[in-house]
């Protein structure tokens, strides 16, 4: 029966009617390592168990620890404490068979077979010719003898250089005393500085088991740790120049990191009142400007009564009270309402007022204006319009600017008709969104176009089906591999536009 270590145990077998070790050999459950080998007891174990546990001497439970099969303790012979039979008779090394074969004949004056416990002894391992040393005999590495082996002594063949140049080339050239790189284990638990060629002040102390087993690498690239190169004003020195020079106090854009959450203050150049406060990150990551000059904001420069003062002349003061046409951006989207000259009144978003030059829609300039571009001018776009639900619409009597709801026919399929505005037609051009992908129809499907991933659709597991699902869409369905018939779920757009595979056969349907 194979022997079993006492750590690897989740759960004692049962004892049944055989006599448990505690009761059966007392003067050995005196010796029990309970912190060993906890969370179990000698109550918890048959004397005929062939689990390995822990044992100490009452001589001295601090130095004479070692490990036996609980079935070798309590047989017949039993064996006692190797330490007080090393200290009366000496080391035998035919007793431990798996450090006998480390055992240097060369060096070693003395008798594998009688050797004195205290004695240092040389040792060789056969799996590396650098893997010699000099040492006592310890009990509790038996299993582990070899120090180069079990990563606690660096050889020329198995040491930090050789095992990971990359991190060896960034070990302290001055930090570090008369330590050295080649005497250092993969699993070095030493604190050792290190430095990284991408900043001068790039240096730092950690273990080398951290770098090597853990993966970490240099604080400052990873933003662990702050760092000059990568401050606000290293890395993106155009803005660092707006960054606003009383407002935020004693902070320089030299000391704060470039991906920083910190709400500051900045100033825009461009005009005196442009000042906002927004964070760091905002600005470097997700790229945004000045939002007086994008005319998210109003200022003094960028007002409907700055920029457009005839169209702010048209502005009802009373019934917009209490804003004013300086409060108001040039390009915003918001109703306002407006008055003219001959006192008529209308309402209209201001960007259409500044941007598309729209007046007074009962004036005779603004209807005579607004003929002057009718919708025939274009026939490349009024060849998609719908011979029969646009009823009596007449393209010439109509403006190509117009916000009419009209119907649009695509003839690449018999299901492309869609309703649109013909102004959002004209200025972004004529886009059938079936064609586009961004409506489902008999030829923009799943089934339709991925006719061999259809196949492995599981229609009884999934609500939909699929000629009823956009190759591109977010819907998760089950799918059945055809190669191997494993079933998995996955978003379309994953498998139409990334060829998502099987998981289980990396296989893709061809």
């Amino acid at each position: 029966m194979p022997i079993r270590l006492i750590e690897d145990i989740t759960e004692p077998h049962p004892i049944g009617r055989r006599t448990p070790l505690s009761i059966k050999a007392p003067e050995l459950a005196t010796e029990w390592d309970y912190e060993r080998n906890s969370p179990w007891g000698p109550e918890d174990f048959s004397y005929g168990s062939n689990v390995s546990a822990w044992w100490q001497c009452p001589k001295d439970k601090q130095r004479h620890r070692w490990r036996a099969d609980i079935c070798n303790r309590s047989a017949t012979h039993q064996s006692g404490c190797p330490f007080c039979y090393f200290d009366s008779y000496g080391l035998n090394l035919r007793q431990f068979p798996q450090v006998f074969k480390f055992f240097d004949k060369e060096k070693n004056t003395c008798s594998p077979y009688k050797i004195p416990i205290s004695t240092k002894i040389y040792w060789h391992c056969r799996k590396g010719k650098n893997h010699k040393w000099h040492s006592r005999f310890n009990i509790e590495v038996v299993d582990a003898f070899c120090p180069f082996c079990r990563g606690r002594k660096a050889a020329p063949d198995s040491n930090l250089a050789v095992l990971f140049p990359e991190i060896a080339k960034q070990f302290h050239p001055t930090k570090n005393g008369a330590i050295k790189v080649k005497n250092l284990v993969p699993g070095s638990k030493l604190k050792i500085w290190w430095r990284c060629d991408k900043g001068k002040d790039h240096e730092w102390q950690t273990r080398p088991r951290d770098r090597t087993v853990d993966g970490e690498g240099c604080p400052y690239c990873s933003r662990q740790r702050f760092s000059p190169t990568h401050s606000l004003a290293a890395e993106y020195p155009a803005i660092a120049k707006q960054w606003h020079k009383t407002f935020n106090g004693d902070f320089s854009p030299k000391e704060i990191s470039s991906r920083s959450k910190r709400v500051v203050w900045w100033k825009c150049p461009k005009g005196d009142d442009h000042e906002w406060p927004a964070s760091i990150n905002r600005r470097t990551k997700q790229k945004t400007n000045c939002p007086y000059c994008v005319s998210r904001e109003v200022s003094t420069t960028n007002s409907l009564a700055e920029l457009f003062p005839e169209v702010a002349a048209e502005f009802d003061l009373k019934k917009n009270h209490p804003t004013k046409p300086t409060d108001v951006v040039v390009g915003s989207a918001k109703v306002y309402w407006w008055v003219c000259k001959r006192k008529h009144s209308w309402q209209r978003e201001v960007y259409l007022r500044t941007k598309r030059s729209t007046g007074c829609p009962e004036c005779p300039e603004y209807l005579k204006r607004k003929m002057t571009n009718p919708l025939s001018n274009y026939p490349e776009i009024t060849k998609h319009l719908h011979p029969k639900k646009n009823a009596s619409l007449n393209p010439k009597e109509i403006s190509a600017g117009s916000k009419q709801k009209v119907w649009w026919l695509c003839k690449k399929g018999p299901d492309h008709v869609w309703e649109s505005w013909i102004d959002v037609t004209m200025r972004k051009g004529y886009k059938c969104p079936f064609c586009e992908g961004s409506r489902l129809s008999v030829t923009n499907n799943i089934k339709a176009l991925y006719p061999r991933l259809a196949k492995e659709w599981i229609f009884w597991r999934n609500e939909k089906t699929a000629d009823h699902v956009l190759p591109g869409s977010a819907y998760k369905p089950w799918w059945q591999c055809s190669k191997c018939k494993h079933q998995w779920q996955r978003e379309c757009y994953l498998r139409t536009q990334r060829q998502s595979a099987c998981p289980q056969c990396k296989a893709y349907p061809s």
